[in-house]
């Protein structure tokens, strides 16, 4: 008997279910940590949001998508891994959450700025840790009409990076999602 085509929404759930395996074995002895990374899969798996696997060697890189755009990726990182090409090595197991966002963009600013979002995006700009030669050792920013300095030179307009998100940071990584579904929903009806 031919084995049946799995649904797209079959494939969906099982890539859903080896997210949340990845999460439970990076960020075990996490608590909050943790929590905040299942709360986030289960918003994008019923936010109609695809996950996919960025790496067919591991499962630690995964990308998100609406309606086929990138929306943002969630990595985890194991204690000793290196970052990039940098020398910084990660002293425990963590969780990073990039999420797009358009510095400069009016649109991005002025509804982080309505939504009170400036704070949190300010802690969460990828700053620069070195990991490739051709931008370290940083460079100055305005984001959010503040000036920040050794910010990431690689793609950094493009994204926000959150580290361990604590429950601030995950209100604004949900926001900031909506808020670009709802973008694509205008440009691809």
């Amino acid at each position: 008997m031919p084995e049946q085509k799995k649904t797209p929404r079959q494939t969906q759930e099982e890539k859903h279910l080896a997210l949340l395996g990845v999460i439970e074995e990076c960020l075990a002895d996490k608590g909050d940590i943790k929590q905040n990374a299942f709360d986030l899969a289960e918003y994008c798996n019923m936010g109609k949001m695809t996950i996919r696997n960025a790496n067919p060697i591991n499962y630690n890189n995964w990308n998100m998508f609406f309606k086929g755009n990138w929306m943002g990726a969630v990595r985890f990182r194991h204690k000793g891994d290196r970052i990039g090409q940098s020398k910084v090595y990660r002293e425990e197991n963590s969780c990073c959450i990039d999420v797009v966002f358009g510095v400069g963009n009016p649109e991005y600013e002025n509804f982080a700025i309505a939504e009170n979002l400036s704070e949190v995006i300010w802690r969460n700009v990828k700053f620069c840790e070195g990991c490739l030669s051709t931008c370290a050792p940083g460079r100055d920013m305005t984001v959010l009409g503040k000036t920040l300095h050794n910010v990431c030179g690689y793609k950094t307009e493009g994204y926000l990076r959150f580290i361990n998100p604590d429950a601030e940071s995950l209100h604004c990584i949900k926001k900031l999602l909506e808020f670009r579904k709802g973008l694509i929903s205008a440009w691809k009806g």
